[in-house]
């Protein structure tokens, strides 16, 4: 089997994503301060959610017919560690965003909104329901399942 790595694929895919949505917030910082928070939040999210579907998606089988079995190991290592992954991946993108907005700070960026231990609990909660449901639909459908088995060609 192919190594996976849930981890390694959701960090190197969510931090672009994440780099471009605090950038856009900063930009709109610029040209519409009330509607920046909006503008982060929501590309922020947004980078999250495809990160999170990308790094649950277990690799396809080779084409040779060779490592079969690949696909269905990581459908079930993604199945017994759901409540792992979706920690980690809630942890990294709170502490991103945390980090992210200190930053801004210190280079002297007005942020308009103060971050708090509230906020990021808070943040941390919702990262982790939406992390467990996409990763739940990913590796514990019945067609994830039917993927996973009959690599994705449909076959009965």
């Amino acid at each position: 089997m192919r190594n996976y790595h849930p981890i390694r694929l959701f960090v190197l895919t969510f931090l672009p994503g994440a780099s471009s949505a605090l950038l856009l917030g900063l930009l709109a910082t610029a040209s519409a301060p009330s509607l920046a928070p909006v503008v982060l939040l929501s590309f922020g999210f947004l980078a999250f959610a495809l990160a999170v579907g990308f790094a649950a998606k277990p690799p396809r089988p080779r084409r040779d017919g060779s490592g079969r079995a690949g696909p269905v190991l990581a459908l079930l290592e993604l199945r017994r560690n759901r409540c792992r992954y979706a920690f980690v991946f809630a942890a990294a993108a709170a502490g991103f965003a945390a980090l992210a907005l200190r930053l801004a700070l210190v280079l002297g960026i007005e942020v308009p909104f103060v971050v708090n231990t509230g906020h990021v609990l808070l943040t941390l909660a919702v990262l982790f329901v939406s992390a467990w449901i996409q990763i739940g639909e990913a590796a514990c459908s019945t067609g994830a399942v039917r993927r996973a088995f009959l690599g994705h060609r449909g076959e009965e």
